[in-house]
Formats: C-alpha cells, structure tokens, sequence
C-alpha cells in the first residue's frame, strides 16, 4: 500500500530489543508511528531528529528534537509545558502585544508589559 503524502504527527509506537521482544529495557530500538489512518508510516527514533513533524494539540509544523521524542506524543514549542515552551509563549505574548495597534499618545512603559505576559 502506498504511503499518504502529508506532514506526520507521530506517536510511540514500540520499543523492541534484539531479540524481538517488546519490552522497555536500555538498549532496545524505539520507533514511531504516524496517528493518520490512512497512513503506514513507522520509523526508527534516531531517522526523525531534524525531521519536520506536525503538533498533535495544535497542528502547527516543527522540526523534531531528541527531547521532543522522549514524549509519547512530540509536540512543538508552543504547546510544550517546558521552560523553554513557557520563555516561548512569554516571547509570542510580548511581540503581539508590540504588534497591537495603540491610540495617539497611549502608551505602555515597559514595566505593565512585563506584568501583563506574567500575570497570565
């Protein structure tokens, strides 16, 4: 059966040793599968670092990392409750803020911005 030309949103699939068996020791092989039905696709943890993937929670595209596969479901950066997924958020809130239009001569000091992105 032919493969579904798509962006994958992954999920574990299996861990396997040498010996075929399906079990969670160091040492055995960890593939990922693609959560479309239509879709075939299984691969080898270490084939998908660097490889373009699409969030399950929010269906935005990123680039896959080692510690986005550590995760049963790798999600982006973003939908990620990290440190660097929150600094993230933190950084999207602060340039839309900029990015709002703002009457003639009102104005925010930096300091109520500030408060505004961790009061939420």
């Amino acid at each position: 059966m032919p493969r579904k030309e798509h962006l994958h949103t992954y999920e574990l699939y299996k861990k396997r040793s040498e010996k075929g068996k399906c079990h969670y020791q160091a040492g055995s092989k960890i593939y990922f599968r693609c959560t479309d039905p239509d879709c075939t696709a299984i691969y080898d943890k270490e084939f998908l670092v660097g490889k373009r993937a699409r969030c399950p929670l929010c269906g935005e595209a990123f680039i896959l990392t080692k510690a986005d596969l550590k995760l049963l479901k790798p999600r982006c950066l973003g939908c990620s409750d990290t440190k660097k997924g929150r600094a993230y958020r933190a950084a999207q809130a602060l340039l839309q803020q900029q990015m709002e239009p703002t009457e003639p001569g009102e104005s925010k000091d930096e300091d109520e911005i500030e408060e505004d992105i961790f009061l939420r």
